[in-house]
């Protein structure tokens, strides 16, 4: 259960940073694009200014021939000059221009509405994102806790302090029978000794019941201890 929740914690901070990831790079985008849009209002605002002044150019030009004119007839022809004529070239292309960059920063106008847009989204999705992982962190904060009530509640259940005297008790059981078989293995020592003592001739019964019986007593006293 403890590895499906740092499972979950991880998937959520995972999803959670490549949300800030694509938040940011949408930033940049829109960034990137409002710099671009503002260079091409500049743009368009400088043609514009050209245009104008071209074609203010051109009417006095054409004005001016025109009062020329006059004065020459009224059935007199005049023929544009080259200047005129360059000008008014300048001023077509300086208009053409101006559309094509009217055209470009409508597009750039739209594209950056739809970015704005899903900038949003992004921004509502993000924020979204970290109220659900800050709920799911905190719902796996309180999974802990109770897993780990859980753990101390059957630690107790199991016996807790109990089993340490279980083992404390066996602990010292083992050392009893440890110096039970001591004792015996110097109660037979002291057989052998009493015995070799008399040459190896046979034990009366007397003694050899009152020898027999203390060490059956002295055996049965140790058992008894344990």
């Amino acid at each position: 259960m403890e590895r499906k929740l740092e499972e979950t914690e991880k998937t959520y901070k995972d999803r959670l940073h490549q949300m800030e990831e694509d938040y940011q790079i949408a930033v940049h985008y829109v960034k990137g694009t409002e710099k671009m849009m503002r260079k091409m209002r500049d743009e368009l605002t400088k043609q514009k200014n050209t245009n104008s002044q071209l074609q203010a150019e051109l009417d006095n030009r054409t004005g001016g021939k025109s009062s020329s004119a006059s004065s020459r007839g009224v059935n007199g022809r005049t023929t544009p000059s080259a200047e005129e004529e360059g000008l008014r070239v300048q001023l077509v292309d300086s208009q053409r221009q101006t559309q094509r960059a009217q055209g470009e920063n409508k597009e750039l106008r739209a594209r950056l509405d739809i970015l704005e847009k899903d900038l949003d989204n992004l921004r509502e999705s993000l924020v979204s994102s970290q109220r659900e992982s800050h709920d799911r962190l905190m719902q796996i904060e309180d999974l802990q806790q109770d897993i780990e009530r859980l753990q101390a509640s059957l630690v107790v259940a199991r016996g807790g302090h109990d089993e340490t005297i279980l083992e404390k008790l066996s602990s010292e059981n083992t050392t009893l029978r440890r110096d039970n078989e001591q004792l015996s293995h110097k109660i037979g020592l002291l057989l052998e000794v009493d015995q070799s003592a008399y040459g190896r001739r046979p034990i009366s019964g007397v003694s050899g019941r009152r020898m027999t019986g203390n060490g059956n007593w002295q055996i049965r006293w140790v058992t008894v201890g344990l």
